[in-house]
């Protein structure tokens, strides 16, 4: 359900104790549907002295990342050669051969769990000779790392590929937050925990744990902490969890329930809802002050706060209109506008990092499926057919919106792009996903 809906449970909800745990659920990625124009690349399996585990396999990480991305047809077998540096690649024996780019590399230890990774990229099309020249090498770099770190190599050279090949920021190195609820030692209490995860499912740790319900995570701008909504209270507030050392900050004790955070750019500032009035309304909190200032007023229900990129406005859903849809509040002037006119229902907005784009929740005669809306133009396009479509959150580089829906009765994430041609669904190995955010990557691998 989405956080409007989820509003209105809020009033029955008590108790929350928290813990930092591993869990056990992971995800898995599974892509439905891909462009039909994706770029060929071959992926060479990586050279490497000691047998690592599949999970550390370098090579195999970058091609599960560029296929699953949906932007590149990757091939992994029957390649002509498997060579392991630019040097042993022969261009002859790749003519005919589908693939445009190729990557190799080698992985060499140097002991006391420390490992030189090396990679390049090599524009095939390019070379009328055997040998590869300066000129068709797209990039080629050489890093140090522990054995711990060589999983998120994987996906550090993957978002170096597709910036290099498509000029766009990759996500591969991006974390997703998101609520995992499992079967409890009651069967009417299930166990919920606020997940953090690679892009891809992997490394998920349990941030916070609870035997009630856990609501709304939100990534900080830096990507350490998580806003998001317990009930550690009689009533909901918000709550705050440093990813790197477990602590937990309570930021807000208003009279009545507080939920759906959101920060601001500059992350000092979180926008919120509470029932403070007796109406839902819009708040926003300055975290170093603590002041808290009323935003909206009136008798609609005001609820699902996303701050646009410049941070000079917050876009919300709103019931004034009679019917949910997107509005707009400008900090400068205190004037609020109307922004979705498509359909009777549009909900929990989430604008792209550019600003030029806003994805929603939006309910036609199908069900509930995700749209996106030019904010220049007002243009709008439904990009889902899942018909149980729940909080859409764009990605860090604007190119795909993750969200939460429905496979069979279980509850999943899933992946589209901004264009639609993308699809991919993320289902857990166990328990039920849901309420999803997407956090930017970090490049600290040098």
């Amino acid at each position: 359900m989405t956080r409007l809906r989820n509003f209105f449970k809020l009033f029955a909800i008590i108790c929350l104790g928290f813990s930092f745990i591993s869990a056990h659920a992971v995800l898995n990625l599974e892509l439905k549907q891909g462009v039909r124009s994706a770029l060929p690349i071959a992926i060479v399996p990586f050279e490497s002295v000691e047998s690592l585990p599949g999970e550390l396999q370098v090579s195999t990480i970058v091609a599960h990342d560029l296929t699953y991305s949906g932007e590149f047809s990757v091939l992994t077998e029957k390649l002509p050669q498997t060579p392991h540096s630019i040097a042993e690649i022969q261009v002859s024996r790749w003519h005919g051969f589908a693939a445009q780019y190729v990557v190799v590399g080698s992985i060499a230890s140097m002991g006391s769990d420390h490992y030189k990774v090396s990679v390049s990229l090599v524009n095939l099309y390019r070379e009328s000779t055997d040998k590869v020249s300066p000129t068709s090498v797209v990039l080629t770099k050489v890093y140090t790392v522990e054995k711990n770190q060589l999983r998120r190599l994987g996906h550090q050279i993957s978002d170096e590929v597709y910036y290099a090949l498509l000029g766009t920021p990759g996500v591969f190195t991006s974390k997703i937050a998101y609520i995992l609820v499992q079967p409890g030692k009651e069967p009417a209490r299930p166990d919920y925990h606020l997940m953090v995860a690679d892009y891809d499912g992997h490394n998920a740790q349990s941030a916070a744990a609870s035997n009630q319900p856990m609501m709304s995570p939100a990534w900080s701008p830096d990507g350490r902490q998580v806003a998001f909504v317990s009930f550690q209270k009689t009533l909901p507030a918000i709550f705050i969890a440093d990813i790197l050392t477990g602590q937990l900050q309570q930021v807000t004790a208003l009279a009545g329930i507080n939920g759906a955070p959101a920060w601001s750019p500059d992350g000092k500032r979180i926008a919120f809802v509470s029932s403070k009035t007796g109406y839902a309304k819009l708040y926003e909190i300055d975290l170093q002050s603590q002041q808290i200032k009323q935003l909206t007023d009136g008798y609609s229900i005001d609820t699902e706060p996303c701050y646009m990129p410049n941070g000079k406005s917050v876009v919300f859903t709103s019931s004034r209109g009679g019917t949910p849809q997107v509005y707009k509040y400008n900090f400068a002037n205190k004037s609020v506008e109307r922004l979705t006119y498509t359909g009777d229902y549009n909900a929990s907005p989430t604008v792209s990092p550019d600003g030029k784009q806003m994805a929603v929740l939006h309910k036609n005669a199908s069900g509930f499926n995700i749209g996106v809306q030019q904010l220049d133009t007002d243009q709008f396009k439904v990009l889902t057919k899942d018909n149980e479509a729940e909080s859409p959150k764009f990605a860090p580089n604007g190119k795909l919106i993750l969200y939460a829906t429905h496979t069979g009765n279980k509850h999943v994430l899933a992946i589209v792009s901004i264009d639609g041609q993308i699809h991919i669904v993320l289902p857990a190995s166990e328990g039920n996903v849901q309420e999803p955010s997407w956090a930017g990557g970090a490049n600290f691998l040098k």
